[in-house]
């Protein structure tokens, strides 16, 4: 895929089948289009999770994959990417349970009396903000694990 050559391997930092994202110490992984329940069990094959969003980097860099992505697929650029995070009724956290504190760059807190329970998020990359969802649709899964 054109884009990709960014995201060279470099000092076998990262396992078989993984891309190293250098500037924000994860190794990343796309496994294709899948609903968010196949989308975890697929990432959780591999011993990673769906990719988080947790600072500036790694906006930057799935908006980097995604055009990479859509810029050599049929794909329609509708199907945004599932993203880690859901609404516990109190707080947006991770799947770990540790909160997600960076969603407050995108979701002003005024805007969270609709959330429901265990909403789930995807990425909208052409408007840089974060959406709600059921996880029932087939979108674009990359999955991903820290660099320690």
């Amino acid at each position: 895929m054109a884009g990709w050559n960014y995201f060279v391997r470099t000092g076998g930092r990262c396992r078989e089948g993984f891309s190293d994202a250098r500037t924000v110490d994860i190794c990343f992984r796309f496994v294709g289009y899948h609903n968010l329940l196949k989308g975890r069990k697929e990432c959780s094959s591999r011993k990673s999770s769906i990719i988080a969003i947790r600072s500036d980097e790694e906006r930057d860099l799935l908006e980097r994959l995604m055009f990479s992505l859509f810029e050599s697929s049929s794909k329609s650029p509708q199907n945004k990417p599932y993203i880690q995070g859901h609404w516990n009724g109190s707080d947006w956290v991770l799947d770990d349970g540790k909160p997600l504190e960076y969603t407050i760059q995108w979701i002003p807190r005024t805007d969270l009396s609709h959330v429901m329970y265990n909403d789930n998020l995807r990425y909208f990359p052409s408007r840089d903000k974060i959406g709600f969802c059921s996880g029932v649709l087939s979108r674009p899964i990359f999955c991903a694990y820290d660099i320690v």
